[in-house]
């Protein structure tokens, strides 16, 4: 039982120590240059079906606006998905987005391919 709770303690720190944790905390800021006004914002674990609150903060988000998103997920995990959902209840899905190592994603969209994607720094 001793050896064990030493190993727990020793790999705890070995992680801690070399920085293999990821933060909880994943706030970024969210720039909109999708061309419609948002009025949510979603997120989500890439693997997980459950989307959670709104986490916009705010009423709405206009194109051109940015906004910072401010969350702190119980989980240790980096990838997420972002949905968003304009003020007529019109959906896009964002995926994989690494928030570990993101400050700053920008949505955008293609109307000629339906297709939303995302710059990221």
């Amino acid at each position: 039982m001793r050896r064990n709770l030493q190993r727990a303690a020793m790999l705890a720190g070995m992680l801690a120590a070399g920085g293999v944790m990821a933060q909880a905390v994943k706030n970024f800021t969210l720039d909109n240059k999708i061309g419609v006004t948002l009025a949510r914002v979603y997120i989500s674990p890439t693997l997980d079906n459950d989307w959670g609150q709104d986490v916009l903060g705010r009423d709405v988000l206009r194109h051109g606006e940015y906004a910072p998103i401010v969350f702190s997920p119980l989980n240790q995990l980096c990838v997420y998905d972002i949905k968003v959902e304009d003020i007529s209840s019109n959906e896009l899905v964002w995926s994989g987005i690494d928030l570990c190592e993101v400050s700053v994603v920008t949505l955008l969209y293609d109307p000629v391919s339906g297709e939303g994607f995302a710059d990221t720094r």
